[in-house]
């Protein structure tokens, strides 16, 4: 019976949990109009439990789609995350394709999509520092 009741609880916490990440991520969405005549910088961040999972992910997106790549290991939450993110220019066709092949890959080598941003680049001709 305690069993019983305990289950209870965790299931109870685990989908408010869950509620409560998904109203926060969909919160910080905002919808921004693009340029189509300028460059930005599409980005795509996964979560996966191995190394090898997330090296394996990324080379998979290389097949179908040529970007840049980045793994990084995330030791708060004990996972590495992949972020694979292309700069062109707002088509959002070609935008859709990569999201849709990018997303289609990180499920297939078992990793969670996180997010997605999208940045404009800075200039080749602005100096930093």
């Amino acid at each position: 019976m305690k069993l019983t009741i305990l289950l209870i609880i965790v299931t109870i916490a685990v989908l408010v949990y869950s509620k409560i990440r998904a109203s926060r991520i969909h919160r910080k969405e905002k919808k921004v109009s693009l340029d189509p005549t300028k460059e930005y910088e599409f980005a795509w961040l996964a979560s996966f439990d191995t190394k090898a999972s997330s090296e394996a992910c990324a080379n998979e997106v290389k097949k179908y789609v040529d970007l840049i790549t980045q793994i990084s290991n995330s030791p708060l939450e004990q996972k590495w995350m992949l972020q694979c993110s292309i700069v062109c220019k707002a088509d959002t066709d070609l935008v859709s394709q990569y999201k849709s092949t990018i997303k289609s890959c990180f499920t297939a080598k078992g990793g969670e999509f996180v997010h997605a941003t999208v940045t404009t680049p800075i200039s080749p001709g602005i100096t930093i520092g």
